[in-house]
């Protein structure tokens, strides 16, 4: 089994195992079009962060971003959509973030201590 292949499996896991409302999966750079493929190829309600009005209108439940582009999801005006709606973060071959500062006052989020955070 390749990278792809067990990073795959494994949100398949954690979406047979969790309740999810809406999700943000940060993921390394280098393998962000073969993640989005496999969650386009498996009908995952997925967005890019260049089309979060899907995100906002709920028409997608899962926020794609590269690890490279984490500071934009610190602009208030996207932020702020996360507040009481994120409940699972995944970071998908990058360090996970250990901060609750960030996830409390740049994420905005409310329930931080009640969001499911992965690291695969």
């Amino acid at each position: 089994m390749n990278n792809i292949e067990y990073i795959s499996e494994r949100i398949t896991n954690i979406y047979e195992t969790l309740n999810i409302y809406k999700s943000i999966f940060i993921v390394q750079h280098s393998i962000y079009d073969d993640i989005y493929k496999i969650l386009i190829d498996g009908n995952y309600p997925v967005c890019k962060i260049n089309n979060f009005d899907k995100f906002i209108n709920h028409l997608s439940r899962i926020l794609l971003i590269k690890d490279i582009e984490i500071p934009k999801i610190y602009d208030y005006n996207i932020s702020i959509n996360f507040k009481e709606t994120v409940n699972l973060i995944i970071y998908i071959n990058t360090p996970k973030i250990n901060c609750i500062h960030t996830y409390k006052n740049y994420l905005h989020i409310s329930n931080y201590i009640d969001i499911n955070i992965y690291e695969i």
